[in-house]
């Protein structure tokens, strides 16, 4: 599974696919041999499948190492010493931390800090973020009411559903489900689950995006399904997915 990340704010670091990550810096006290053995560290530990490294040392390149491919999603990262004439970029296609982790690793070497072992330090913070998250969604299936059904019937959920600053998400009957579509947003599509009452959740086909959410509809007190609230399912979904900002009003059909 790619994660998400985000555990780089407090490092000023930058992250993103499969793994296309570069790295300029003037590394005092790391080999090329060592570079060659924190990068398979990096994708044994993180499972990424490749890594691009290249270190510049006073304007000259003086190592690299490259790998080509392409993965769901981008992240970034940029680290300036300038008092050290030092930089590192880290940019990746990867959802996770691993450049992060070794952006620090080459940043210690760079100031003389004291060795740390940042690849396992970042991996069991992940490691322990992840494992929060996947408890939140097992004690919130734990605790639902499975006795619970719909308050309407199924076909009266589908629609188109409007919000002022996105546009339209359409709420579909196929056969005996509910389907989601977002108009703008081609990977957002999937079956509805039923979770609870008249909340739902969003299992989108793509299971790359590792960013399905619940769907709660709202009954007006005619009896009419008239809006939509999202959020997502993991308390880990990554921040680009604000379904919690959205303001889903029915449209009347025509």
């Amino acid at each position: 599974m790619n994660r998400p990340r985000n555990l780089s704010r407090g490092l000023m670091c930058l992250v993103v696919p499969a793994f296309l990550m570069a790295a300029t810096v003037q590394a005092n006290d790391l080999t090329p041999a060592e570079i060659d053995a924190l990068a398979v560290r990096a994708m044994e530990r993180f499972q990424t499948p490749g890594i691009a490294i290249g270190v510049v040392k006073n304007g000259e390149l003086v190592y690299a190492a490259g790998h080509g491919g392409g993965l769901q999603g981008m992240t970034s990262s940029l680290t300036l010493l300038p008092e050290l004439n030092v930089a590192v970029i880290a940019l990746t296609n990867q959802m996770n931390i691993a450049p992060i982790a070794v952006t620090s690793e080459i940043l210690q070497a760079a100031v003389s800090a004291p060795p740390e072992d940042w690849l396992e330090i970042f991996a069991d913070a992940d490691d322990e973020r992840y494992g929060n998250g996947r408890k939140a969604v097992e004690d919130a299936f734990a605790n639902r009411n499975t006795e619970s059904t719909p308050t309407m019937a199924l076909e009266a959920y589908a629609g188109t559903y409007r919000d002022p600053w996105y546009g339209d998400v359409f709420v579909e009957l196929d056969g005996d489900r509910l389907v989601i579509r977002f108009g703008r947003s081609e990977l957002l599509t999937g079956g509805l689950e039923h979770f609870q009452y008249d909340t739902f959740i969003a299992r989108w086909e793509n299971r790359s995006l590792h960013g399905d959410a619940y769907v709660s509809f709202s009954i007006s007190a005619d009896g009419e399904v008239e809006s939509i609230r999202m959020k997502g399912l993991s308390p880990n979904t990554d921040v680009s997915f604000d379904y919690h900002d959205l303001d889903l009003t029915r449209v009347a059909a025509e």
